[in-house]
Protein backbone atom coordinates (compact mmCIF):
# COMPACT_ATOMS: atom_id res chain seq x y z
CA UNK A 1 0.00 0.00 0.00
CA UNK A 2 1.12 3.45 -1.04
CA UNK A 3 2.19 5.03 2.63
CA UNK A 4 2.70 8.52 3.22
CA UNK A 5 6.44 7.30 4.75
CA UNK A 6 8.47 4.43 3.66
CA UNK A 7 8.21 2.74 7.44
CA UNK A 8 5.94 2.51 9.99
CA UNK A 9 6.77 1.28 13.13
CA UNK A 10 3.46 -0.84 15.01
CA UNK A 11 5.34 -1.75 18.31
CA UNK A 12 6.56 -5.08 19.35
CA UNK A 13 5.05 -8.08 19.35
CA UNK A 14 5.90 -11.83 21.22
CA UNK A 15 7.35 -14.22 18.86
CA UNK A 16 9.27 -16.24 21.61
CA UNK A 17 6.73 -19.04 20.41
CA UNK A 18 7.15 -18.61 17.33
CA UNK A 19 10.87 -18.51 16.93
CA UNK A 20 11.30 -21.95 19.00
CA UNK A 21 8.93 -23.21 16.30
CA UNK A 22 10.69 -21.70 13.48
CA UNK A 23 13.91 -22.90 13.75
CA UNK A 24 13.05 -25.85 15.05
CA UNK A 25 11.71 -27.03 10.92
CA UNK A 26 14.18 -29.09 9.41
CA UNK A 27 15.62 -28.77 5.29
CA UNK A 28 12.56 -30.57 4.25
CA UNK A 29 10.03 -28.31 5.54
CA UNK A 30 11.20 -25.38 3.98
CA UNK A 31 11.21 -26.39 0.49
CA UNK A 32 7.42 -27.98 -0.21
CA UNK A 33 6.29 -24.61 -0.90
CA UNK A 34 8.79 -23.70 -3.65
CA UNK A 35 6.43 -23.80 -6.49
CA UNK A 36 4.50 -21.33 -5.12
CA UNK A 37 6.72 -18.75 -4.17
CA UNK A 38 8.42 -18.90 -7.64
CA UNK A 39 5.22 -18.49 -9.09
CA UNK A 40 4.28 -15.51 -6.53
CA UNK A 41 7.85 -14.11 -7.00
CA UNK A 42 10.12 -15.10 -9.41
CA UNK A 43 13.08 -17.55 -8.11
CA UNK A 44 14.47 -15.32 -5.63
CA UNK A 45 16.62 -16.66 -3.16
CA UNK A 46 15.89 -18.40 -0.02
CA UNK A 47 12.91 -20.07 1.04
CA UNK A 48 9.12 -19.13 2.42
CA UNK A 49 6.65 -21.32 4.13
CA UNK A 50 2.97 -20.02 3.23
CA UNK A 51 0.36 -20.51 5.94
CA UNK A 52 -2.30 -17.95 4.25
CA UNK A 53 -2.08 -18.19 0.35
CA UNK A 54 -4.45 -16.49 -2.41
CA UNK A 55 -2.66 -17.85 -4.96
CA UNK A 56 -1.61 -21.45 -4.77
CA UNK A 57 -0.52 -23.16 -8.41
CA UNK A 58 -3.91 -25.12 -8.10
CA UNK A 59 -5.77 -21.67 -8.03
CA UNK A 60 -6.31 -19.14 -11.10
CA UNK A 61 -3.95 -15.98 -10.08
CA UNK A 62 -6.48 -13.21 -8.77
CA UNK A 63 -6.04 -9.49 -9.96
CA UNK A 64 -6.92 -6.41 -8.15
CA UNK A 65 -9.64 -5.88 -10.88
CA UNK A 66 -10.92 -9.35 -10.21
CA UNK A 67 -10.89 -8.83 -6.46
CA UNK A 68 -12.50 -5.09 -6.87
CA UNK A 69 -15.64 -6.30 -8.87
CA UNK A 70 -16.49 -10.08 -7.59
CA UNK A 71 -15.39 -9.00 -3.69
CA UNK A 72 -14.33 -12.27 -3.46
CA UNK A 73 -10.96 -13.48 -2.90
CA UNK A 74 -10.28 -17.17 -2.23
CA UNK A 75 -7.58 -18.08 0.32
CA UNK A 76 -5.75 -21.40 1.41
CA UNK A 77 -5.04 -21.40 4.64
CA UNK A 78 -2.47 -24.45 5.84
CA UNK A 79 -4.16 -25.34 8.99
CA UNK A 80 -2.14 -28.60 9.12
CA UNK A 81 1.17 -26.89 8.84
CA UNK A 82 2.45 -27.57 12.60
CA UNK A 83 2.74 -23.81 13.01
CA UNK A 84 -0.38 -22.39 11.78
CA UNK A 85 -1.68 -22.18 15.14
CA UNK A 86 0.91 -20.26 16.44
CA UNK A 87 1.07 -18.07 13.93
CA UNK A 88 -3.04 -17.19 13.65
CA UNK A 89 -2.59 -16.72 17.17
CA UNK A 90 -0.44 -13.90 16.54
CA UNK A 91 -2.14 -12.43 14.29
CA UNK A 92 -5.33 -12.42 15.84
CA UNK A 93 -4.01 -11.17 19.01
CA UNK A 94 -1.61 -8.56 17.44
CA UNK A 95 -2.28 -7.50 13.59
CA UNK A 96 -6.38 -7.92 13.61
CA UNK A 97 -6.71 -5.37 16.10
CA UNK A 98 -4.56 -2.48 14.48
CA UNK A 99 -6.43 -3.75 11.43
CA UNK A 100 -9.79 -4.21 12.21
CA UNK A 101 -11.16 -3.46 8.93
CA UNK A 102 -9.27 -5.72 6.54
CA UNK A 103 -8.81 -9.77 6.06
CA UNK A 104 -5.78 -11.88 5.95
CA UNK A 105 -4.87 -12.63 2.38
CA UNK A 106 -1.16 -14.12 2.36
CA UNK A 107 0.88 -15.06 5.48
CA UNK A 108 4.48 -16.60 4.65
CA UNK A 109 7.81 -17.08 6.85
CA UNK A 110 10.62 -15.74 4.44
CA UNK A 111 14.23 -17.08 4.54
CA UNK A 112 16.92 -14.84 3.08
CA UNK A 113 19.84 -16.63 3.32
CA UNK A 114 23.62 -14.91 4.28
CA UNK A 115 25.19 -13.55 1.62
CA UNK A 116 21.84 -13.33 -0.31
CA UNK A 117 19.78 -10.10 -1.84
CA UNK A 118 16.56 -9.51 -3.12
CA UNK A 119 16.87 -7.14 -5.86
CA UNK A 120 15.33 -3.66 -5.91
CA UNK A 121 11.81 -3.90 -7.10
CA UNK A 122 8.12 -2.60 -6.77
CA UNK A 123 4.72 -4.59 -5.61
CA UNK A 124 1.66 -4.94 -7.96
CA UNK A 125 -1.44 -6.58 -8.60
CA UNK A 126 -3.75 -6.91 -5.78
CA UNK A 127 0.01 -6.71 -3.66
CA UNK A 128 -0.27 -2.77 -4.76
CA UNK A 129 -3.80 -2.84 -2.05
CA UNK A 130 -2.93 -4.38 1.04
CA UNK A 131 -0.99 -3.35 3.88
CA UNK A 132 2.73 -5.38 3.94
CA UNK A 133 3.40 -6.31 7.23
CA UNK A 134 7.19 -7.61 8.52
CA UNK A 135 7.95 -9.12 12.05
CA UNK A 136 11.62 -9.99 11.99
CA UNK A 137 12.12 -13.28 13.63
CA UNK A 138 15.83 -13.86 13.35
CA UNK A 139 18.41 -11.23 11.65
CA UNK A 140 21.17 -9.38 12.66
CA UNK A 141 22.98 -6.05 11.86
CA UNK A 142 24.21 -6.81 8.54
CA UNK A 143 20.34 -7.15 7.17
CA UNK A 144 19.99 -3.85 5.31
CA UNK A 145 16.24 -2.81 3.99
CA UNK A 146 16.45 -0.11 1.57
CA UNK A 147 13.13 1.75 0.84
CA UNK A 148 13.00 4.43 -2.00
CA UNK A 149 17.26 4.15 -1.84
CA UNK A 150 17.22 4.67 1.98
CA UNK A 151 18.60 2.23 4.08
CA UNK A 152 16.66 0.61 7.47
CA UNK A 153 17.74 -1.79 9.99
CA UNK A 154 14.55 -3.86 11.40
CA UNK A 155 14.46 -5.69 14.75
CA UNK A 156 13.51 -8.84 15.92
CA UNK A 157 10.26 -8.81 17.39
CA UNK A 158 8.69 -5.55 16.40
CA UNK A 159 6.29 -4.99 13.73
CA UNK A 160 6.26 -2.70 11.31
CA UNK A 161 4.56 -1.59 7.76
CA UNK A 162 5.92 -1.09 4.36
CA UNK A 163 5.37 0.91 1.61
CA UNK A 164 5.79 -1.81 -1.52
CA UNK A 165 4.93 0.54 -3.68
CA UNK A 166 8.40 2.31 -3.22
CA UNK A 167 10.94 0.97 -5.13
CA UNK A 168 12.62 -1.74 -2.39
CA UNK A 169 14.99 -4.02 -1.77
CA UNK A 170 16.72 -6.28 0.93
CA UNK A 171 20.61 -7.42 1.19
CA UNK A 172 21.24 -9.84 4.04
CA UNK A 173 25.30 -9.63 4.50
CA UNK A 174 25.71 -10.96 7.37
CA UNK A 175 26.81 -14.89 8.28
CA UNK A 176 23.01 -15.62 10.10
CA UNK A 177 20.26 -15.86 7.77
CA UNK A 178 17.24 -14.13 8.11
CA UNK A 179 13.62 -14.97 8.64
CA UNK A 180 10.69 -12.46 8.81
CA UNK A 181 6.90 -13.08 9.53
CA UNK A 182 5.30 -11.46 6.30
CA UNK A 183 1.64 -10.90 6.35
CA UNK A 184 -0.35 -9.32 4.07
CA UNK A 185 -4.20 -7.48 5.46
CA UNK A 186 -6.42 -7.02 2.55
CA UNK A 187 -8.67 -3.70 3.76
CA UNK A 188 -12.80 -4.97 2.80
CA UNK A 189 -13.71 -2.35 1.00
CA UNK A 190 -11.56 -3.99 -1.61
CA UNK A 191 -12.64 -7.76 -1.42
CA UNK A 192 -13.82 -9.91 1.32
CA UNK A 193 -11.99 -12.99 1.93
CA UNK A 194 -13.99 -16.43 1.48
CA UNK A 195 -11.88 -18.72 3.29
CA UNK A 196 -11.87 -22.31 2.90
CA UNK A 197 -9.95 -25.45 3.83
CA UNK A 198 -9.31 -26.73 0.30
CA UNK A 199 -8.48 -30.16 0.52
CA UNK A 200 -8.07 -30.59 -3.56
CA UNK A 201 -5.51 -28.23 -3.49
CA UNK A 202 -3.79 -29.61 -0.36
CA UNK A 203 -3.79 -32.99 -2.18
CA UNK A 204 -1.99 -31.93 -5.11
CA UNK A 205 0.70 -30.37 -3.51
CA UNK A 206 1.16 -33.27 -1.33
CA UNK A 207 1.12 -35.60 -4.90
CA UNK A 208 3.44 -33.23 -6.56
CA UNK A 209 5.77 -32.95 -3.61
CA UNK A 210 6.03 -36.51 -3.40
CA UNK A 211 6.84 -37.00 -6.97
CA UNK A 212 9.38 -34.43 -7.11
CA UNK A 213 10.84 -35.99 -4.29
CA UNK A 214 10.64 -39.94 -5.55
CA UNK A 215 13.93 -41.55 -6.26
CA UNK A 216 14.93 -41.82 -10.17
CA UNK A 217 15.40 -45.04 -11.59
Amino acid sequence: MNLDTSLIELGRVDIVALRTAVLSLDADAWSLDKADRVALAGDRPGAAIFLYNDTPATFDRCTLDEARTSGIVNVLRNMRHPIFDIVDRLIETAIRPTYPHCDTLRVQIADLPPSAAIGRHRDDGILAAIHRLHVPIVTNADVVFEIDDAPYTLAEGIMYELNNIAPHAVRNTGTQRRIHLLVDMLPNAIGRCAYHDDRRAMAVAVIRTRIACAPRS
